[in-house]
């Protein structure tokens, strides 16, 4: 016999009576049906959206003959201040399945040749999800029973038939949807804040919100010119040493829901005249024996004048000499007077119009080039064990040993020709490169020196590749792309720029052809020539770092050394780290 289609109480299933009719050989009976609907979301907010999926069971039973159904429709009633926005179909018995809007119903028609009655099993059934979006006030929206279920099809020799299933109780529901009020958004609340110069200030961060949550404040971009110290909404802003004029900042305002930005002008008064502020010691160059450089930079207060002229004194012992005054646009001052052993401490201060401000004082320094080594061999030997990983010759040991103790090289002169060595070319600096091209980012030490120990050993920069391309780390950043994207996340992330089409296709076409591995493909791509371009400037400082400082740098840390090669020159720039504290505590 056919049976109706299935009932419901609230998110679950609902068994539903229900009278059906029309049903070939039996015409008409009642019977139950048990409906499975269940909603996405509860609550949901006005104006958001929800997913209704139900399964309607297609009447069918243990009726002597065969039949095949040719179509069901399953009317559904839309609820009021509802919008249906799109219906989708599992798989089932059916090859076909659509849906429309009929007056204030939702018509879900399945379509195909399903045969039932007799030995046939029960068709699959689809699930059916309605996705709505919820006008209106907040309630209570009840999704209720099909208003009718309605089947055609062909009984053999009874000829075709429709049968048409009613639920007895029309108001029965399946599922109930709460809709509660949208939230309302907080409003950041914008200011402008005077500060005078140089003297921090406090800033209270403000904002509304309609339903009278509570709110969370986060600064969002800091500012340019001065820093933020406090917890959010309670700031104090510092204004940068000697800044005047405009800086802002932004802030978000959140009740847990939703956010709003704002923004705190800031307007930071300029600064009186005075003397100028202390300039900063860049460092002191110990140049042979007697003789050292000392060097600086302007103060960031000029006091409101301009700079014109600096006064240069060295400490040695219990004597203070003036070396004299130098030009405003000076920035450093070699003496060949020191008294070789005896601590010095250079001393410089900026003059203006108003008078000589303090005196800036660099770190005492003693006139000997193997510092902060213990000797000059030592130096030597662990340049060249960091470097290159090997001692130097008898040969170069003493050849270097004799240019540094006469002054005409310096440390970072040895530094720079070991960079320059075919170990530096060929294994250190192809190495790092494989770490910034597969993994995008500075070699950590101890795998550096790993793969510096296979390379050196014989392994070819291909195995090394190969090793990097079955990494766990490689494969979590690329594993699961196909080949294209692969090649194109190559050109983005190796080479910062849009892979040309010729170039994507050719690299894609030998990966899928499965004449190159990925590591092969990265290969070429590392050691380009472009590749080496761009990442001179990003290898050198890391390799300085790892091999001299014996740490990677940070992304900061390179991006100032890069920097400053451009500005001072690589000798210049890592004899500032030969003179750093850590470099200190590492050399022996």
């Amino acid at each position: 016999m056919l049976v109706a289609p299935p009932v419901a109480q609230a998110d679950g299933t609902t068994s539903v009576a229900a009278t059906c009719a029309g049903i070939p050989l039996i015409g008409s009976l009642d019977s139950s049906v048990d409906i499975t609907a269940n909603d996405s979301v509860d609550p949901v907010a006005v104006g958001g959206t929800v997913d209704l999926t139900t399964q309607v069971p297609v009447p069918v039973g243990d009726v002597p003959i065969t039949a095949t159904i040719t179509e069901g429709k399953i009317v559904t009633p839309i609820p009021a201040d509802v919008a249906i926005d799109d219906v989708t179909f599992t798989a089932s018995s059916f090859s076909g399945a659509s849906w429309a809007i009929s007056g204030s119903n939702v018509v879900a028609t399945l379509t195909g040749s399903v045969s039932i009655g007799g030995s046939n099993p029960p068709p699959t059934m689809p699930d059916v999800t309605v996705r709505a979006t919820v006008g209106g006030a907040p309630r209570t929206i009840s999704w209720k029973v099909p208003t009718s279920i309605v089947v055609k099809g062909n009984a053999g020799i009874f000829g075709n038939f429709t049968a048409t299933c009613t639920p007895s109780d029309l108001s029965t529901v399946l599922v109930t949807t709460t809709v509660v009020a949208a939230n309302a958004v907080p409003e950041a609340t914008d200011q402008t804040v005077a500060v005078a110069h140089g003297t921090p200030t406090p800033i209270v961060l403000a904002g509304t919100d309609g339903d009278g949550d509570p709110l969370a404040y986060a600064v969002a971009t800091p500012p340019a010119h001065g820093t933020l110290s406090g917890t959010a909404p309670s700031l104090t802003y510092a204004p940068a040493p000697g800044y005047a004029g405009p800086d802002a900042f932004t802030f978000t305002v959140s009740d847990g829901k939703a956010t709003d930005t704002g923004t705190v002008s800031i307007e930071v008064a300029e600064a009186p005249d005075t003397a100028p502020g202390a300039p900063t010691i860049d460092g002191v160059d110990i140049l042979g024996q007697g003789a050292a450089t000392v060097r600086w930079s302007a103060p960031g207060d000029d006091g409101g004048q301009p700079i014109t002229g600096y006064e240069v004194h060295v400490v040695q012992g219990a004597t203070e000499t003036d070396l004299g005054p130098v030009g405003p646009t000076a920035g450093e001052l070699t003496t060949t007077d020191l008294v070789d052993g005896v601590a010095a401490t250079f001393r410089v201060a900026a003059t203006n119009d108003v008078g000589t401000g303090a005196f800036a004082d660099a770190a005492p320094v003693t006139t000997r080039w193997w510092l902060p080594w213990t000797s000059g061999t030592k130096a030597v030997d662990e340049l060249f064990t960091w470097m290159a990983a090997r001692p130097p010759t008898s040969a170069e040991r003493t050849s270097w040993l004799a240019q540094l103790g006469a002054g005409t090289k310096t440390t970072a002169d040895l530094i720079a020709f070991l960079r320059e060595q075919a170990d530096a070319t060929t294994n250190v600096d192809p190495t790092v490169r494989l770490y910034s091209a597969y993994l995008t980012r500075i070699p950590d030490a101890g795998g550096l020196n790993f793969w510096l120990g296979r390379r050196r050993a014989g392994w070819t920069l291909s195995r090394i590749s190969s090793n990097f391309a079955a990494s766990s780390e490689f494969i979590r950043r690329y594993g699961s792309m196909t080949n294209r994207k692969f090649v194109e996340n190559i050109y983005a992330n190796v080479l910062e720029r849009s892979g040309d089409a010729a170039g994507i296709t050719y690299w894609t076409g030998q990966l899928d052809a499965r004449k190159k591995s990925r590591g092969q493909v990265m290969i070429n791509f590392s050691e380009s020539s472009e590749y080496k371009r761009k990442q001179a400037g990003n290898v050198s400082a890391a390799v300085v770092y790892l091999h001299v400082l014996g740490r990677a740098p940070t992304i900061a840390q390179r991006t100032a050394f890069i920097e400053a090669v451009g500005a001072d020159g690589f000798t210049a720039t890592v004899r500032a780290l030969l003179r750093t504290p850590t470099f200190a505590d590492r050399a022996g």
